[in-house]
């Protein structure tokens, strides 16, 4: 059985660890031999971290109300209606600036405290710093794929479990049958592939199987329906 990394997958939780770290280090700074710098830079870190996160999710909802605007604009849906211009959203106020490799730094920094003469392997849980033991069997392992629509279009998502990647098929009803979308690295994809023309919908179909190095592995994904919708 191998050891997996400490550090989470997911920038969410690579921010909710860092916090994490950042919160709990002052405690162990003298047993650590640790630095009033160590300290500022990690909760700097983590801060910038966390603001650039949220800066995203902003950004993120403000495209989303943008293009509902815009589909609203084209074609009324039901009794809705447009009152104004969605404003563009205002940004909150920026830590301080940090510079680029937080997670390099801070690798480097856990590797220094794991070799400390004051370490032990309480401190390493209290940090989240010590490896969690895989005993996943990577060759039964399989994508759960999952999906909304998002104006109109398919937005997939899936866990990415102990993989590197997913390879995403897709079935548009053109009947070419299932074919590769592409190799994905992040756990979610936008299908903004347009409903063909004379239809108001379509039901695109879509599976998946993981990918670790270059090579797939383990089984593929149950078919995932959803209609999508013309804009």
């Amino acid at each position: 059985m191998a050891s997996t990394d400490y550090l989470p997958t997911s920038d969410t939780d690579k921010a909710a660890w860092l916090q994490n770290v950042a919160t709990k280090l002052p405690a162990y700074m003298n047993v650590l031999n640790l630095t009033e710098d160590d300290l500022t830079q990690v909760s700097r870190d983590s801060e910038m971290f966390a603001y650039t996160l949220n800066l995203l999710n902003i950004i993120k909802q403000s495209q989303q109300n943008v293009t509902a605007f815009k589909n609203l604009l084209k074609h009324q849906s039901g009794n809705q209606s447009l009152s104004a211009v969605p404003a563009l959203p205002v940004m909150p106020e920026a830590p301080t600036m940090v510079a680029a490799g937080i997670f390099d730094r801070t690798r480097a920094l856990m590797q220094r405290i794991k070799n400390s003469a004051g370490y032990t392997e309480a401190i390493g849980q209290d940090l989240d710093v010590v490896p969690a033991i895989n005993t996943i069997d990577l060759n039964a392992i399989c994508p759960t794929l999952k999906g909304s629509l998002d104006v109109g279009r398919p937005h997939l998502k899936w866990n990415k479990s102990e993989a590197d990647a997913i390879d995403l098929y897709a079935d548009h009803a053109d009947g070419a049958g299932f074919h590769l979308l592409g190799r994905f690295m992040r756990n979610e994809y936008l299908d903004v592939t347009p409903v063909p023309a004379g239809k108001a919908a379509e039901e695109y179909k879509y599976k998946a199987v993981y990918v670790i190095g270059d090579a797939q592995v383990g089984v593929m994904s149950q078919v995932f329906s959803i209609t999508a919708l013309r804009a």
